[in-house]
């Protein structure tokens, strides 16, 4: 087939310039070209846009992650260290008062020390040793009132040697413990 049947259905170049001159012509054709070179602008500045505020956002989003994180962990070791400074005045309080258990303390460290019937001298505080001054203990078992040991802690004496059990010590390696498990 000849290309002429396709020509009969376009209007020649020469009709389509001639609606309004060439001058009108070229004007229409910038215009419309300006107009789309201002729509694709238009678009690209809307998608640089926002592809700056989804990675401003990303990065604040990070760190925020980042100071939720940080404000966690020291929360954390302010409740462990508030908890602790709460649990030592406790601790004192019912010492001051004479209500810490010193004969379950005593009894508990005796069963520890695994001296059995065995000889062993159980050194208290002064004041710790007069609570117990009326309470039995076994016939090998010697309070021994000890001006160096704390009110509340507990130093049992055997042959095989000496076990501690120190309030203060004790406080402390439960606040390491926990420091250990927040950082974990």
């Amino acid at each position: 087939m000849s290309p002429e049947p396709e020509r009969l259905h376009a209007a020649p170049l020469s009709a389509r310039i001639a609606e309004g001159g060439l001058d009108d012509a070229l004007t229409r054709l910038l215009a419309r070209r300006e107009r789309e070179a201002w729509q694709r602008g238009l678009q690209a500045g809307r998608s640089a846009a926002l592809l700056e505020a989804v990675q401003q956002l990303d990065l604040a989003a990070a760190r925020f992650d980042a100071a939720t994180v940080a404000r966690d962990a020291a929360l954390a070791a302010d409740v462990v260290d508030l908890a602790l400074a709460i649990g030592s005045e406790l601790a004192r309080c019912e010492i001051r008062a004479g209500r810490h258990g010193i004969e379950a303390i005593v009894r508990e460290t005796l069963a520890a020390s695994n001296v059995g019937r065995g000889a062993c001298k159980v050194h208290l505080s002064p004041s710790d040793a007069e609570l117990l001054a009326a309470v039995p203990f076994r016939a090998a078992t010697v309070i021994e009132s000890d001006i160096d040991v704390p009110p509340g802690s507990v130093q049992v004496e055997t042959p095989q040697g000496l076990l501690v059990r120190d309030l203060a010590a004790a406080i402390a390696s439960i606040g390491a413990r926990l420091r250990e498990e927040i950082q974990a």
